[in-house]
């Protein structure tokens, strides 16, 4: 979703350095479809096999591997459940029965139903698309 910040790395001597601050700060204000209407977090699609691996789900520590922690939702990029094999890395998806869990930006949390159109996913996904969702089950 909504984060969509690096950390600021500066090159010294010794190596790569994290500074402790972010390249860009998305605030509630750029949350303009919402923060009911938009996803904050969500579950990360996992096939079985491939549980504790990286790249399909490694530490967020340093922000560097996208792959290990991001994740996308919309049209090609459909939730799915974990015995699932995706071709796509990056997608949401949960081991639970016909449902993926998410965090909105408001704060509430719930599950969506796996069938969910990934036209709704992609603007559930986007903090200013223009695109307000409807309450969803």
């Amino acid at each position: 979703m909504i984060v969509t910040s690096s950390p600021v790395v500066q090159q010294s001597a010794a190596g790569r350095t994290y500074t402790g601050t972010w390249r860009e700060k998305v605030r509630f204000s750029n949350v303009t479809d919402g923060l009911s209407n938009t996803f904050l977090a969500g579950e990360m699609h996992v096939p079985e096999q491939n549980l504790n691996q990286i790249p399909f789900n490694g530490p967020v520590l340093n922000g560097a591997e996208l792959d290990n922690h991001s994740r996308i939702g919309g049209p090609g990029v459909p939730l799915l459940s974990g015995k699932e094999q995706s071709g796509f890395l990056l997608g949401f998806g949960s081991a639970h029965p016909n449902t993926c869990n998410f965090v909105r930006a408001d704060g509430s949390t719930g599950s969506v139903s796996n069938t969910l159109d990934t036209l709704v996913l992609a603007n559930l996904c986007h903090r200013a698309d223009g695109e307000v969702v409807a309450a969803i089950e």
